[in-house]
């Protein structure tokens, strides 16, 4: 997978940055499950997975890598786990004030764009510093080669996250587990599995800002366009004490990502914080099992 892509930024001539945020970042199975369950009428479970998901995903991705691996720490833009904390706080007042979801849904969307835009000219200071002498012919058709593997793994991916959103349905009313708690724990869980797996490539070839921009992208991408698009689907919900708990969780979270992005100062005692994070979560959430 790193392999593809470090070939794909070099044809395409691309900032690792960017590229991470603004594509890797597109996570479309978490995304097609929360929206499909906002669409199936099953609020708790789209909120419930986006919490879920960013928690979990904080703890997999920045924690454990960290605990095997000490790599070489780039500057890398603080805009980004910036935007992220104030997609958070965002969040958080949605959760707290449930019945002017629609105006918190409007301002998660609205930071995508400003993200795109970020991007936009971040890509345009990058500045390419290997060349390869290719064929142009050779090279149209590895680019195109390139785009259509990546574009048939998201529509696999996506056809999953609606079968997924079907499956989780049908156990929620055989099981009686509750839809917050299979949103925020089940749910959440399964669909961050290549998580690791992406930032422990990434960090072991020495992509550091590759394999963070990814994670960060990812973390942007659930909590503006996904949550925004779920809150216009649900509407409004009642006030739950365990999503703004969480919520709280996941600002702390923040926080600490940022300092340590910021400070360059991942480690592994560090990065233990996430999972301390990530056990209290587990704690509390299964308290509404």
């Amino acid at each position: 997978m790193v392999e593809e892509v470090i070939e794909y930024l070099e044809h395409f001539k691309l900032s690792p940055i960017v590229f991470g945020v603004i594509f890797l970042g597109i996570e479309i199975e978490e995304s097609s499950a929360s929206i499909f369950a906002a669409a199936n009428d099953l609020p708790l479970l789209s909120i419930g997975n986006l919490i879920g998901n960013s928690i979990f995903a904080i703890a997999i991705a920045f924690a454990i890598p960290f605990l095997f691996l000490k790599p070489n720490q780039q500057a890398f833009p603080l805009f980004y786990p910036s935007i992220f904390i104030i997609l958070v706080i965002n969040l958080i007042l949605a959760m707290i004030f449930p019945a002017n979801l629609l105006l918190f849904s409007i301002i998660a969307i609205i930071c995508f764009p400003v993200t795109i835009a970020y991007s936009i000219r971040l890509q345009k200071k990058y500045i390419y510093i290997e060349s390869v002498e290719k064929d142009d012919e050779e090279d149209e058709l590895t680019g195109i080669n390139l785009t259509l593997r990546l574009l048939l793994g998201f529509l696999l991916i996506v056809l999953g996250g609606e079968l997924l959103v079907i499956s989780a349905k049908e156990i929620i009313e055989i099981s009686n587990i509750s839809e917050s708690f299979f949103g925020l724990v089940i749910m959440a869980f399964v669909t961050n599995g290549e998580e690791f797996f992406l930032m422990f490539s990434a960090l072991k070839k020495g992509q550091y800002q590759l394999g963070i921009s990814a994670q960060i992208g990812k973390l942007i991408w659930n909590l503006s366009l996904v949550f925004g698009i779920s809150g216009l689907l649900i509407g409004s919900i009642d006030q739950s004490t365990i999503f703004v708990s969480t919520s709280i969780l996941l600002l702390i979270n923040a926080v600490w990502l940022f300092y340590l992005i910021k400070e360059k100062k991942f480690s592994a005692e560090k990065s233990i914080f996430f999972i301390i994070i990530l056990i209290i979560f587990l704690t509390m959430t299964f308290r509404i099992l």
